[in-house]
């Protein structure tokens, strides 16, 4: 498995793919022409923001030349596919987000099992990069947290 544990692999101005320290040279370089794509959410019961951070991540990808095959979305709306998924997937992008949130649907779904063996390239976005590590000290965002 490749990994790009990123914070943001965009833009902030322009939302397009930071070409920093040559992460699009190296992504390209990593996934091949047409592989297809799982975008792995980090809300499973927000589908309207998940549906539009895949879709600007997407574009993103696409606006920097790289051409993908399918590009699935998993979350709390196909949440028992996930095996499947994954398994057809050269590429996943684990979204940014709420760390704790999605960190309980990486596990109700079994994501560090279904990784096991995958061959393809990981893109980590914020939570996402987080969530790869075994320990990871997040600041609260929410009422409660650092309780």
């Amino acid at each position: 498995m490749t990994c790009f544990l990123t914070s943001s692999p965009v833009t902030s101005d322009t939302g397009a793919l930071n070409p920093a320290n040559a992460f699009v040279e190296k992504l390209r370089a990593s996934i091949s022409d047409r592989c297809n794509a799982l975008f792995v959410c980090s809300d499973p019961d927000d589908p309207v923001r998940t549906d539009r951070f895949a879709a600007a991540i997407r574009a993103s990808l696409e606006g920097a030349g790289l051409r993908l095959g399918a590009y699935d979305v998993l979350d709390g709306r196909n949440r028992t596919q996930a095996a499947r998924l994954v398994a057809g997937a050269a590429l996943i992008i684990l979204a940014g987000g709420h760390v704790p949130t999605q960190n309980r649907f990486f596990a109700q779904i079994g994501l560090k099992e279904l990784l096991r063996g995958f061959d393809g390239v990981l893109v980590g976005i914020s939570a996402g990069t987080m969530n790869c590590a075994e320990l990871v000290y997040a600041q609260p965002e929410r009422e409660g947290e650092a309780l």
